[in-house]
């Protein structure tokens, strides 16, 4: 049975109200960044592991969730700016802020603008924008659209399924334990006007130019080497653009990686907020 996170708290950011998650009661303060159309809770093996000895957050972005926020065209500095509005509400000065695919561009975006804020960063599965920005390799492509289009919803869950992660390790894995897990993520996608409203952030995104304004801040970088979203050598574009960067492939894993490499993922973590 999938680890349930915490129920909800609402905390109000400007025009919204946004639904996070608090676990861990001592230790580092820790914000964790979900990525397109998912639930903050969809973080739920790395809460698991690092509530232990860090005080975890998580949220639902706009769009996602249970946040409620009025639907436009938001900006990756709309959502940078709810996370620092949820760390201010929560009391938090600084903490350890950590964002997967569209998650680690709202990371970033949080991170250029408010470098005072920040123990460290990590980086998963994602880009910095502008040109770099491609359409994910043809096969990634038809599974994604079908995930967002397909009427079916066992069709949709294949295709997500194989978007994520890698066929051998599918193969390796028990079936009915991955189903209630992209299942408990996933459910029910948001309404269309909801994942336009996100995709219009992710297709504005750049970070380019002032990823170097990072030079001091301590960055991890986490590279699936078997991505078949966000194409694997956008990590390595981050990894030049932020001097003093850490770059650390897994080679074998897919978008999926908070998933299916769950102790190496948590491991690099604990490490990475540690300073080791």
């Amino acid at each position: 049975k999938p680890f349930e996170p915490p129920p909800v708290q609402w905390a109000p950011c400007d025009d919204a109200r946004l639904a996070y998650g608090h676990a861990g009661e001592t230790g580092p303060p820790v914000l964790l960044i979900m990525g397109f159309t998912m639930p903050g809770a969809a973080w739920r093996f790395q809460i698991e592991s690092l509530s232990r000895d860090h005080q975890v957050v998580w949220f639902d972005n706009r769009g996602s969730g249970q946040t409620q926020a009025p639907v436009r065209p938001w900006t990756m500095r709309r959502f940078a700016a709810d996370a620092g509005l949820l760390m201010d509400h929560l009391g938090w000065a600084t903490a350890h802020v950590v964002g997967v695919s569209m998650g680690g561009m709202i990371a970033q975006e949080f991170a250029v603008e408010n470098l005072h804020r920040l123990r460290s960063l990590s980086l998963m599965a994602t880009h910095p924008g502008g040109r770099t920005l491609k359409l994910p390799p043809r096969r990634g492509l038809r599974h994604f659209l079908t995930t967002q289009l397909a009427p079916d919803r066992r069709r949709r869950g294949r295709a997500l399924a194989r978007l994520l992660f890698p066929q051998e390790w599918l193969e390796s894995v028990d079936r009915e334990w991955l189903r209630s897990i992209l299942v408990a993520d996933f459910g029910a996608p948001p309404p269309l006007r909801h994942r336009l409203a996100q995709l219009a952030a992710v297709s504005r995104h750049d970070t380019r130019r002032r990823l170097p304004r990072l030079a001091d801040i301590r960055t991890l970088i986490l590279k699936p080497g078997r991505d078949l979203l966000v194409n694997p050598k956008h990590n390595d574009t981050i990894h030049r653009l932020v001097p003093n960067s850490r770059l650390v492939e897994l080679p074998n894993a897919g978008h999926g990686l908070i998933r299916q490499a769950v102790d190496e993922v948590n491991t690099l973590l604990r490490e990475h907020f540690a300073g080791d």
